[in-house]
């Protein structure tokens, strides 16, 4: 992955016990297997890959890397919540801020910018205190970062709240998918099963019955679900 290259980047912090690469790697595995389980089309995994690979790159400040170490509490007055960070980040590492390519990745960036939500993140963004202190924590990591381009991606977050009202359930969908392989990633458990699991279960179940007697069956509704699965 190109962003790794930065290997301040790579090697910071995003657990205790795991490097941002590392545990970026694990989401993407996640992402792979339900690719393999058809949970996924093409297009959407190709906007979730992107969300992945820098959902956590905020957490490069150092700030978080201390407090992380230290296992002290966020101090809002100082740090900027990763996930908005990670927002910003994205583009500058990409190097792109078209408004083409901004509006190509209004999805991803929803993702990223809402993966945590303790707090209304575009509310936070437009407070100008907040502006001044995320610039400060984004210069720390990019010294030559070019102000007017961050104000543009200040703006842009206008364009994906619209964008938000008119395609909602394609945002929530690569949200909800983002979360789902950063939690079981963070877990290290299987993002998924294949979908078979449930009915061998199920037979598993009956042939226990069965041992204790022999005409242990399913009844009338349950075998009319087994009979018409395909259906649904």
């Amino acid at each position: 992955m190109e962003i790794f290259k930065n290997r301040f980047i790579a090697e910071s912090l995003a657990k205790p016990d795991e490097t941002i690469e590392e545990h970026t790697e694990n989401l993407l595995k996640c992402l792979e297997l339900l690719i393999s389980l058809n949970y996924i089309d093409t297009e959407d995994s190709k906007i979730l890959e992107r969300a992945i690979i820098y959902h956590d790159v905020g957490k490069a400040d150092f700030l978080f890397t201390e407090r992380l170490k230290n296992n002290t509490k966020f101090d809002k007055f100082k740090e900027v919540p990763h996930n908005i960070l990670s927002y910003y980040m994205m583009y500058i590492e990409l190097n792109n801020f078209s408004n083409s390519f901004l509006n190509e990745n209004n999805l991803a960036s929803y993702a990223i910018l809402n993966h945590h939500h303790y707090i209304n993140n575009f509310k936070y963004i437009t407070c100008e205190d907040n502006r001044k202190l995320i610039l400060e924590r984004l210069l720390n990591i990019y010294p030559d970062l070019d102000k007017n381009r961050k104000e543009k991606l200040d703006r842009n977050l206008k364009k994906i709240k619209d964008s938000y009202k008119e395609n909602q359930m394609n945002f929530i969908k690569i949200l909800g998918l983002l979360n789902k392989c950063d939690y079981s990633a963070s877990a290290h458990i299987p993002v998924e099963f294949y979908p078979d699991f449930l009915e061998k279960g199920l037979d598993n179940l009956l042939n226990g019955w069965k041992r204790e007697d022999d005409k242990a069956s399913w009844n009338e509704l349950q075998n009319f679900c087994k009979e018409n699965k395909k259906k649904i």
